[in-house]
């Protein structure tokens, strides 16, 4: 849905850029819909 690759999107949680994923269990963590769209409509649009 991003297209952003695992490591930039691990950087971009530390830099408080991006949504922190729910965690289902040790092994598996996964975002919400809606938070993801909500940080896709918080990006600059480019002109």
């Amino acid at each position: 849905m991003t297209s952003l690759g695992t490591s930039t999107i691990y950087r971009r949680m530390a830099a408080g850029t991006f949504p922190r994923p729910r965690v289902l269990s040790e092994a598996c963590v996964r975002w919400t819909e809606t938070s993801i769209s909500a940080w896709m409509y918080s990006l600059p649009v480019a002109a």
